[in-house]
């Protein structure tokens, strides 16, 4: 099958007219009316019932329609995944995430960006917002991945990338576990965990101060891994945020849904990455991490 004259075909489907779809395809009338009939005569079948007021679709013609625009779509992304390819077989991605949003998430997104280009390598460096943040304007990394909390520079691609919701965990040993969700109230006395150095925590715990509305002790954590196990040994609680809106229990620790203003407080993750950079590969991450945060 000519894919072009499919490629046409579809576009007076979808436009209406055969002038139209000949002004945007920037061809002559007659060029695409020869370009469907060619179409037609390759297939052995009518696409296309003609008449005075224009035309309408056969059901061979919806048929082809269909799953004419998944061949021209499929046909898109082989040629743009073999350019990547011919471009640099060692094409490399750097990763900055802000830990504990979307992580969930984001590790079964990398997961399924590397089974579709395995290619590609990928790098990752998490750390606290203004980390991550320094380490993307500084291009020690390529792209961003986290919630907004400056105004958005003109400078980068400010992509949304799906709602995330934020929850309290804590160890199942507490008796705040029993409950179906939570409120700050609830954790007055009990210490908040941060994944932060010292230098970085107090930026860490404004934000938490402002957005969450915590105002008790702070400890820290250097990784999400330790600030897991503080939270099972019931040191602290855990704020975190995915796209989870239910209790969680996973044997030793519980998610509870943080509640604020009678509903779930919420946030929204991006991807941040410079308008300068060659944008294919971030798109292409992008693509994946929006599906997984549907």
């Amino acid at each position: 099958m000519n894919t072009k004259n499919l490629e046409y075909f579809i576009k007076v489907v979808e436009t209406g007219t055969f002038s139209k779809a000949a002004e945007e395809s920037f061809i002559s009338q007659s060029a695409i009316s020869q370009a469907i009939k060619s179409l037609e005569d390759e297939l052995g079948y009518k696409l296309l019932k003609r008449d005075k007021k224009g035309f309408e679709l056969t059901e061979s013609g919806k048929y082809i329609y269909l799953e004419g625009k998944n061949i021209i779509n499929n046909i898109k992304e082989i040629t743009n995944h073999a350019g990547l390819i011919s471009k640099n077989n060692n094409q490399n991605i750097r990763i900055g995430y802000v830990v504990n949003y979307g992580y969930h998430e984001l590790k079964k997104a990398l997961m399924l960006f590397n089974e579709k280009y395995p290619e590609i390598k990928i790098d990752i460096k998490g750390g606290t917002h203004d980390v991550v943040s320094s380490n993307n304007i500084n291009d020690l990394t390529d792209i961003l991945i986290g919630d907004q909390r400056k105004a958005f520079s003109d400078a980068f691609n400010n992509i949304p990338l799906g709602d995330l919701y934020y929850s309290i965990r804590l160890s199942n040993s507490n008796s705040l576990s029993s409950k179906n969700e939570i409120n700050i109230k609830d954790l007055r006395g009990y210490k908040c965990i941060i994944i932060a150095n010292r230098d970085e925590a107090p930026k860490e715990i404004e934000f938490i101060k402002t957005v969450i509305g915590f105002d008790g002790e702070y400890i820290y954590a250097n990784t999400l891994t330790e600030a897991n196990l503080m939270v099972a040994a019931n040191i602290g609680f855990l704020p975190s945020a995915s796209k989870i809106k239910e209790k969680t229990d996973d044997g030793s620790i519980t998610s509870l849904p943080l509640i604020k203003n009678d509903q779930i407080l919420q946030t929204k993750l991006y991807g941040f990455y410079k308008k300068s950079f060659d944008n294919s590969l971030y798109e292409k991450l992008i693509e994946v991490i929006k599906e997984v945060l549907k």
